[in-house]
């Protein structure tokens, strides 16, 4: 029986319609000649969603068959010299850890980011044979730390708050830097019906709206910038107690992406209005957006727009 790297294309071709993300991928690193056929012939990948989760410290790859990708620093002490003679010292290895439905592994010398980057960027490149359902990119709130703010005083909150945001850029933006990365190569993108931020600024979810493959997208919602979830837990934030809070799209209703897609939810903030609100919302033929600062002469010319096929 022949080994697998030799079986026949067809028969190969065969085997790789039924195998899943975490299968493909493991297949590549069993020789050379395995990687370059499925480079070659690109198999699907049979997903639906991706979903990014922002977290402190940490990244979690959430794909639709139930693959759970976590990647995060990581250190431990270690014991170098084995001579019963001599004192041994312990020596700080330092890496990241990433972690696959339970299954463990330790990257010495390695940074999180960078292997994430590698995995996203492989799945860009393999889910050119398809158009998935959703992407969403969301920050998540640790639960702990929300069990631990519920006792406090507003002061102390607002201390923890201040922490929490220097924690969140501290991933947030290394993040921005990878997808403006893939931006500049220009052969890479991503196709999806439908792209969704949760507690995420509009700002922070642009760079990875521009990577969307222009034509694909058809909805877009971006909802609570200052609202997260962990397992069904809410975390104090701004937005909850000012429902009047204002922010700027920072100019994703320039992009073509926001151009070509039809639909539209916006919630949990006021959108500050833009110069020609006919140009930035008139192309949508559903959608829900709270503005501000917007003339009631302005919102009339956008409802006719909106309006006008009726």
């Amino acid at each position: 029986m022949p080994s697998l790297p030799d079986m026949p294309e067809l028969v190969m071709n065969h085997i790789l319609d039924f195998c899943d993300v975490r299968s493909i991928f493991s297949l590549r690193k069993v020789s050379h000649n395995l990687r370059n056929h499925i480079d070659d012939v690109i198999p699907p990948l049979h997903l639906s969603e991706i979903k990014i989760e922002v977290r402190e410290g940490c990244l979690l790859l959430v794909l639709s068959d139930d693959i759970d990708i976590k990647y995060e620093s990581f250190s431990r002490m270690c014991y170098e010299n084995d001579d019963d003679d001599v004192e041994r010292k312990p020596v700080e290895r330092k890496g990241c850890k990433v972690e696959c439905n339970n299954m463990k592994h330790f990257l010495e010398g390695e940074n999180f980011m960078d292997i994430f980057r590698s995995d996203f960027e492989l799945l860009l490149e393999f889910q050119k044979t398809g158009t998935l359902e959703r992407i969403v990119l969301q920050w998540c709130d640790d639960e702990d730390s929300w069990a631990i703010r519920s006792n406090l005083r507003k002061e102390s909150i607002k201390c923890l708050e201040e922490k929490e945001k220097l924690l969140r850029e501290v991933v947030m933006n290394p993040l921005k830097a990878i997808f403006e990365g893939f931006n500049a190569k220009q052969d890479v993108s991503l196709k999806a019906r439908t792209f969704e931020t949760r507690g995420v600024l509009p700002k922070e979810a642009k760079s990875l709206l521009k990577l969307f493959q222009a034509g694909t997208l058809k909805c877009i919602k971006i909802h609570d910038p200052y609202f997260s979830q962990v397992r069904g837990t809410h975390r104090y934030n701004a937005n909850y107690r000012n429902p009047n809070y204002i922010l700027s799209l920072s100019d994703i209703e320039d992009l073509d992406q926001w151009k070509q897609a039809d639909e539209l939810d916006i919630k949990g903030f006021h959108v500050i209005a833009a110069k020609n609100l006919v140009e930035s919302f008139g192309h949508f033929s559903r959608g829900k957006v709270e503005l501000s600062g917007a003339t009631g002469d302005e919102i009339f010319n956008l409802m006719q727009v909106s309006l006008g096929d009726f």
